[in-house]
């Protein structure tokens, strides 16, 4: 059989990635690694490996059209510089690949230097190694130039974003002028965000984009507080907040009465110049406070509304406070939170009966693993008990913890991850437990003590 002596050389170059040069002779596609400091050659059709053992900015001196990408295909963004044929690239550690768009052979020279001896001169605020960004948050002013660099040490805990601190002293209209520069043309985008820090979860609007941003605009309108601004990025950026005077903002308003009511607790408050609707907020001992469960208040209708005794636990103590809100633009603009009035809250009920003793049973449940074990404790339910009071303590101590419950026929208590928690669960730990029932103010007496002992060790512990 005749054999197609071109087709074989077609078939062989395919499969080892040749390619017949001017000559007719093979010649591979070659993978060559080059140096992150010196002075190489490339050439078009090749590919060139770049390794880096740390996060490093790469300064590239070349008149070669050259594109450089790392493992997943993301291209690097060139940072430009006051020289034509300079570029800077930023690169987190790893393995890079470059590679040559001009025909013929191209010198370039590569100075690299690690980003740990750049932070000072690229970022105001750096998070370094021993940092937890949750807890850094630097104050800035307004009107004050900020630059930042961030996500470029992986192994920085939490170092994907920068946090800071604005303290705004009167109702205000805040413009952010940002610019942001990604280290990837197709990488992470720029998340910005600002919220409340006073006590209070107040969320203003973000705003989210891709790719280079020039003087990107963001406007918030804030009332006088404590706010905390969150910048999640991939690269260099650099911002200044300024603020102008507003009659936007409503103004504080304040919480004049509180009163148990059949179906709940009556909040009666004052009006607020500038509000479309009011949020009520309480908090429950922790210090922060959360919106009610509730319908928010159309300013037009009413100064007074309840919070459903369904959302409520008798004979627990609660903060209650207002926010104002004006709407008229289609989104939110809080005013500041009012000062909060405190009250233990008692159900209203028809009868004025002794709650019975409670029966009570207690087990310790833990399906290794598949679920969080707990103690279960169960009891039967009671019409006329508005709550119940459960205590608990490990056998052998004096004082009991304690929590209500607004379940009618059981709750549980979990285990914590705290190993100094009391309820850090380990085999052999024995806890004693008693309930009683509350009919709005008056006391029932204690169930008798139950014991349930830990019989395994906690998945994970």
């Amino acid at each position: 059989m005749k054999i197609n002596k071109y087709l074989v050389v077609a078939s062989v170059a395919g499969a080892f990635g040749l390619f017949l040069s001017a000559n007719n002779a093979p010649v591979q596609a070659a993978t060559i690694r080059i140096p992150a400091q010196g002075t190489s050659y490339v050439r078009k059709g090749n590919t060139y490996k770049l390794h880096l053992k740390e996060a490093g900015r790469i300064t590239v001196n070349t008149n070669a059209k050259i594109r450089i990408y790392n493992t997943i295909d993301w291209e690097a963004v060139p940072y430009p510089t006051n020289k034509k044929s300079t570029k800077e690239y930023y690169l987190r550690s790893g393995n890079y690949k470059v590679v040559a768009k001009n025909p013929g052979s191209r010198k370039i020279k590569l100075s690299y230097t690690k980003l740990t001896k750049l932070r000072k001169q690229l970022d105001d605020y750096p998070i370094y190694r021993n940092t937890n960004s949750y807890n850094y948050n630097p104050e800035i002013k307004l009107g004050q130039e900020v630059k930042g660099f961030s996500d470029m040490f992986s192994s920085y805990k939490n170092s994907t974003y920068h946090d800071y601190t604005l303290k705004v002293d009167k109702s205000q209209k805040l413009t952010m002028d940002m610019n942001s520069m990604p280290v990837y043309y197709n990488g992470p985008r720029t998340i910005v965000t600002m919220e409340s820090k006073d006590n209070f979860s107040n969320f203003l609007p973000s705003s989210m984009f891709n790719g280079r941003q020039d003087h990107k605009k963001i406007i918030w309108y804030v009332a006088k507080g404590e706010y905390k601004l969150s910048i999640q990025t991939r690269g260099l950026f650099n911002f200044k907040i300024t603020g102008e005077d507003t009659d936007e903002v409503p103004v504080k308003n304040e919480v004049t009465k509180l009163t148990p009511v059949k179906n709940g607790l009556q909040v009666d408050f004052t009006k607020s110049e500038g509000a479309t609707e009011y949020i009520i907020y309480l908090s429950d001992g922790s210090g922060n406070y959360h919106p009610a469960d509730m319908p928010r208040i159309k300013a037009s209708e009413s100064l007074q509304a309840v919070i459903p005794a369904k959302n409520l636990v008798n004979g627990k103590t609660y903060k209650i406070a207002i926010c104002p809100v004006n709407r008229e633009n289609g989104f939110d603009i809080d005013g500041e939170l009012s000062e909060s009035k405190e009250i233990t809250y008692h159900a209203v009920v028809d009868n004025k009966n002794v709650p019975d003793k409670i029966a009570i049973d207690a087990s310790y449940y833990d399906d290794n693993g598949s679920d969080e074990p707990y103690i279960d404790i169960k009891w039967p339910v009671n019409q006329n008990i508005s709550s119940y009071e459960v205590q608990y303590r490990l056998k052998g101590q004096s004082e009991w913890e304690s929590f209500l419950s607004s379940s009618s026929n059981g709750t549980e208590i979990t285990s914590s991850s705290d190993k100094n928690n009391i309820c850090y669960f380990q085999k052999g730990k024995t806890y004693e437990i008693r309930v009683r029932g509350l009919n709005s103010n008056i006391v029932g007496p204690w169930s008798d003590i139950k014991t349930v002992t830990v019989n395994v060790t906690p998945a994970g512990n």
